[in-house]
């Protein structure tokens, strides 16, 4: 069943707006699609009231003159009549225009609170499909700030791990530095212990090969002789 059919048929049931307005979202219906139903079926219940009211009028007039023979009019008295129901079309929508401006088009006064709960619920059904296509901007909001906060922890982080880097390696080389003069000192040190123990060995050696070629020269001397 269509949208205005059903909102037709509640009304006839008696139901209000906006009990129909909850009944037909429950069915899935949108709330713009119900306010548009409801509005046409209050303009198609104004067509219908009008219709019935001139019914009623032609109606009273057929019954004020009973008894009357109509008599068969001649070919040249259809204009008049044709323009006379021309006329009376004519200002048939004028008269329905009043009506319809002053409010009495829809049948009846509409309920202010209806207008209102229609107004709220389109409202939030547009603001919903706004919040489908470009997201909750409070969370995008927030969800932004905690990964900048969290970038920027990391950053501080490896910053923190390279200052720890480069201590260690000037710590390092200074300690390389102190290590290769312990060398050195060490290697002076033996040096001069080195050196300390030779020269007596070598001067002792000296003296020997000195002693033993005098006593060479000597007993070449006495051989001689």
């Amino acid at each position: 069943m269509a949208i205005l059919d059903q909102v037709i048929q509640m009304q006839k049931e008696g139901k209000e707006n906006p009990e129909i307005l909850r009944a037909l979202q429950e069915q899935g219906i949108s709330a713009s699609e119900i306010n548009e139903a409801i509005n046409q079926s209050q303009i198609k219940t104004a067509l219908n009231g009008n219709q019935m009211e001139n019914q009623e009028q032609q109606s009273i007039m057929s019954n004020e003159v009973p008894g009357q023979v109509q008599e068969p009019q001649a070919p040249a008295a259809e204009a008049p009549v044709e323009t006379t129901q021309e006329n009376y079309y004519a200002q048939t929508p004028q008269g329905y225009d009043q009506e319809y401006d002053s409010g009495a088009g829809y049948g009846g006064t509409v309920d202010p609170d209806s207008v209102t709960e229609i107004a709220q619920q389109v409202v939030e059904e547009e603001f919903k499909n706004y919040k489908k296509k470009t997201g909750d901007v409070a969370s995008f909001k927030t969800t932004t700030e905690e990964k900048i906060e969290a970038l920027g922890s990391r950053i501080k982080r490896i910053e923190d791990s390279i200052d720890k880097i480069q201590h260690a390696i000037i710590q390092k080389v200074g300690e390389f530095g102190e290590n290769t003069n312990y060398i050195r000192k060490d290697l002076e040190n033996l040096h001069n212990t080195t050196s300390k123990l030779m020269n007596p060995l070598i001067d002792n050696l000296n003296a020997t090969k000195k002693h033993s070629t005098r006593k060479k020269s000597h007993a070449k001397k006495k051989s001689k002789k």
